[in-house]
């Protein structure tokens, strides 16, 4: 499905302020485990479906500010300090509750995929910007 140049930017900006207010809320909810296995689950989904929407986004719209390095760079470093907040918490806390066990797994997985995803854009925006090829082996 391809959606337009517009509907493409409005759902990314969008997702992109979600991502903002659950980062807030991961933050505030720090102590309370189980909104923030809940907030920092939904962070991830988050970052992964915005991922996935640049990079197809990028596939059919070359110029934006989306494939500036930069911001690939913030959005994986903003990933990275959450997927250490999330391993912090859970070496704090383990795996004690089988309540919320489904949360604290899908956060994890949702993490370590959001982060590679994220790591392949900017890879991409690098060899986009710089042209830089693959070393060889």
């Amino acid at each position: 499905m391809k959606l337009s140049k517009k509907l493409h930017k409005f759902s990314i900006i969008t997702i992109l302020f979600l991502i903002f207010f659950l980062s807030v809320a991961v933050l505030y909810n720090y102590n309370n485990s189980n909104e923030f296995y809940k907030n920092i689950k939904t962070f991830f989904l988050s970052i992964f479906i915005v991922s996935l929407l640049i990079i197809s986004f990028l596939k059919n719209h070359q110029s934006s500010f989306l494939n500036r390095p930069l911001t690939t760079f913030c959005l994986c470093l903003f990933t990275f300090s959450f997927l250490a907040l999330l391993i912090n918490k859970l070496i704090l806390t383990g795996f004690k509750n089988e309540i919320i066990l489904y949360d604290q797994i899908s956060s994890i997985v949702f993490g370590f995929f959001s982060f590679i995803f994220i790591i392949y854009q900017h890879y991409y925006n690098m060899k986009k910007e710089k042209n830089i090829t693959k070393p060889d082996l």
